[in-house]
């Protein structure tokens, strides 16, 4: 027990909520047992990714790309996330096509940006292709209990056992995808629906 809710609740307080949400989520290379360390070097998963992505899709004229997470948001909601100068399209269109809101990139105010992501890495890795790039978050439970969750994961990994069989690791699985039936079947769904939509739209864009 060391008062993280208080602690974070002061730091909000003197910085701000969205500062405080910046700082912890767009990453950091200081702090290898810290959260959302990234690095010192590209690692093996990412290396394969990019090879693959270059064999399969380096002749490619139009990609659409949607990269999935869970966690911020309102529980079983999601929340479609644009990547600052990433993509041809503009908002209206896109929010057309997609039949949702979207944040960030000239949209409404993002919720936190993020450094090294994948929509920013793809225009370079597939230059001759027409890439739109869209983060959909679904959420799952109230931002503390999220954060905590984390934080004692990182904590029990780097400081405890590092075992799979804990509450901290338990607790980490339930804060990013919840056992709840019916929050999957609308994850699920949501995720369905948005790939299905922009694959709708990029075979619209290719009609004469």
């Amino acid at each position: 027990r060391d008062a993280f809710a208080l602690r974070l609740a002061a730091a909000g307080l003197r910085h701000g909520v969205h500062a405080v949400r910046q700082a912890i989520a767009h990453g950091q290379h200081r702090y290898p047992r810290g959260l959302f360390y990234g690095g010192a070097e590209l690692q093996s998963g990412p290396r394969l990714f990019i090879d693959w992505l270059r064999q399969r899709l380096g002749l490619a004229e139009r990609v659409f790309a949607i990269d999935m997470h869970t966690g911020l948001g309102a529980h079983g909601k999601d929340t479609l996330i644009l990547e600052p100068g990433v993509g041809t399209a503009s908002v209206a269109a896109l929010q057309a096509a997609l039949q949702r809101p979207l944040t960030g990139g000239g949209a409404a105010p993002v919720a936190y940006t993020v450094r090294g992501s994948l929509g920013a890495a793809l225009p370079r890795l597939l230059p001759e292709a027409r890439v739109e790039f869209v983060l959909q978050e679904i959420g799952t439970w109230p931002a503390l209990r999220v954060i905590s969750a984390l934080r004692e994961e990182n904590r029990w990994h780097h400081f405890g056992g590092g075992g799979t069989d804990h509450a901290a690791k338990r607790g980490l699985l339930e804060a990013l995808c919840p056992a709840s039936p019916a929050w999957r079947e609308a994850a699920a769904t949501l995720g369905a629906d948005l790939v299905h939509r922009a694959a709708a739209w990029l075979f619209a864009e290719r009609r004469p």
